[in-house]
């Protein structure tokens, strides 16, 4: 059975695995859109994101919390 930090590090890349899974996601369904001929303006209006850029936006926000050196600095 694995412990300790690679057990922990295990864990992380599957959280970050996911969240740039998400991200990517979030901007393919952008360009798609402008690509289907939405003006070029809402590829740039955050004002109504929806679900999936809301997940995308934690996204962005999970690996700068999982990070270790801010981590570290937090428990300090």
């Amino acid at each position: 059975m694995t412990t300790g930090p690679l057990a922990e590090r295990s864990y992380s890349d599957w959280i970050k695995t996911a969240c740039w899974l998400v991200i990517a996601i979030f901007v393919v369904s952008r360009i798609a859109g402008v690509v289907q001929g939405q003006p070029l303006w809402s590829l740039f209006d955050l004002s109504n994101l929806g679900l999936l850029g809301t997940l995308a936006a934690l996204a962005l926000l999970v690996p700068i919390v999982l990070a270790p050196r801010l981590v570290k600095a937090a428990t300090m």
